[in-house]
């Protein structure tokens, strides 16, 4: 069964990208990654602002394609964002998931949001990962609109195509 994605970058690549995955969810997001350095090398205008959020849970086992996912941040198309929840400094007490990553980097990811139109993309499991980077989003969407609007702010991404997922579930 395949069905048509919903799945793709803005027109313009000027406009900001926050991807977020955790393991094999990270494949459409090399996929845009390699489009925007092929824009860039264009001379076209890619924004220098795009985020990856890549949760994992070792680095030297499941870090797929770092060498040139670093090549890609060494050209300024992407800020590269790995969250290790198996190794240190996180902790069983307190994993570090790309969700956490995330609410680090609330302030400039708020502005992102709301001063440059940017676009969040989330590929993963539905229960693990979405449901967390949903929240942590939710909550910088608080930090905007005001405690309890953070759920209005979502639904108005959503709404007008800015917060777009390709969610799965293992059940």
């Amino acid at each position: 069964f395949i069905r048509p994605s919903k799945f793709k970058l803005p027109e313009d690549p000027s406009i900001p990208c926050i991807f977020v995955s955790a393991g094999t969810g990270c494949a459409p997001f090399r996929g845009f990654i390699q489009e925007l350095s092929v824009l860039k090398s264009r001379s076209l205008p890619v924004s220098t602002n795009n985020f990856f959020f890549n949760g994992m849970m070792h680095e030297d086992v499941d870090y797929m394609y770092k060498d040139e996912l670093e090549s890609y941040e060494a050209q300024g198309v992407v800020k590269l964002v790995p969250a290790f929840s198996h190794d240190p400094p996180s902790t069983p007490e307190n994993p570090i998931f790309a969700q956490t990553k995330i609410m680090e980097h609330a302030p400039e990811i708020l502005e992102l949001l709301m001063e440059r139109d940017a676009r969040i993309y989330v590929c993963g499991n539905a229960r693990t990962l979405a449901a967390g980077a949903y929240a942590a989003f939710e909550a910088i969407g608080e930090m905007a609109a005001g405690k309890g609007n953070g759920h209005d702010f979502m639904e108005r991404l959503v709404k007008v195509r800015r917060y777009s997922t390709d969610i799965f579930d293992h059940d």
